[in-house]
């Protein structure tokens, strides 16, 4: 349980992790502002609602078993929660910048 043990001492919550990956849900979504039919089907299939469905858990799920079968290491789990940790902070200052749509 290395990621909960990092987060833990760096005070990163379960909800800090599901605004960080909700963050970048909404940039796939605005990525997909010119492509209409692309967006619709994205909700429309569920594929959104999947992706949603547990996020946060599913996601330190996925880091621990990276971990485990040594495809990411503690440097880049600390890397991973620094990015967290930073929008974080953001949210706290009410600084959200999300990417212009060209």
């Amino acid at each position: 349980m290395i990621v909960k043990q990092i987060m833990k001492e760096s005070n990163i919550s379960i909800d800090d992790v599901r605004w960080y990956l909700c963050l970048e849900v909404t940039k796939k979504i605005l990525s997909l502002q010119n492509s209409p039919m692309e967006l619709v089907d994205f909700i429309h299939s569920k594929k959104l609602e999947i992706e949603l469905y547990e996020i946060e858990e599913r996601y330190i799920n996925q880091l621990e078993n990276e971990y485990a079968n040594q495809l990411i290491d503690e440097a880049t789990i600390r890397e991973i929660l620094y990015k967290i940790n930073r929008e974080k902070v953001k949210r706290s200052t009410k600084s959200l910048v999300l990417p212009k749509v060209k």
